[in-house]
């Protein structure tokens, strides 16, 4: 899957970002990428989220589901998304820890450069302020060093099968 470390993707001029150099990997690397369709039910206007974990880019977990509140952008809505992904690599990493299977950094990918900012950055700001703050322990693991934050381009996202209806060709 070809993503891009968002560090060289990342135009924010601010001192707060928490983006760094990563160990090298293990034998045993971890990915999770998300995507998340924003307001995409007419009725409540909740946003549908999904992720896929792959373990040395094999598929070992995916989930699509509604999210439980409604986002008020596409950046929240890809934000939550990214929460949820990631809870699921940090449960596999747990596990793989636990048989004695080391693991490197994760690589948590992502479509949308307005969340993966949000997840880099350490600091609230103005557009950002109301977004829930269970949501922010991905920052907390990007300074731990145990996640890196990438970026997926869109037609490349294999998680955006699980937001949205795509046409034939894009799904195959």
């Amino acid at each position: 899957i070809p993503y891009k470390d968002f560090r060289y993707l990342d135009k924010t001029k601010s001192d707060d970002i928490l983006l760094q150099d990563y160990p090298n990997y293990t034998k045993y690397k971890l990915t999770t990428i998300t995507d998340a369709d924003y307001a995409s039910d007419a009725d409540d206007r909740m946003s549908q989220s999904g992720h896929v974990t792959l373990l040395n880019n094999n598929i070992i977990s995916w989930s699509s589901k509604k999210q439980k509140c409604v986002a008020l952008s596409t950046a929240e809505s890809e934000y939550i998304s990214m929460s949820e992904g990631i809870k699921s690599a940090i449960y596999f990493r747990n596990l793989l820890t636990e048989i004695n299977y080391d693991t490197s950094v994760i690589d948590l990918a992502g479509d949308n450069k307005a969340g993966l900012t949000l997840s880099s950055h350490k600091t609230q700001h103005q557009k950002s302020k109301h977004i829930d703050i269970r949501y922010h322990h991905i920052r907390d693991l990007v300074a731990k060093k145990l996640v890196k934050i990438n970026y997926v381009n869109t037609k490349d996202n294999i998680a955006d099968m699980l937001t949205k209806l795509l046409d034939t060709t894009t799904h195959q």
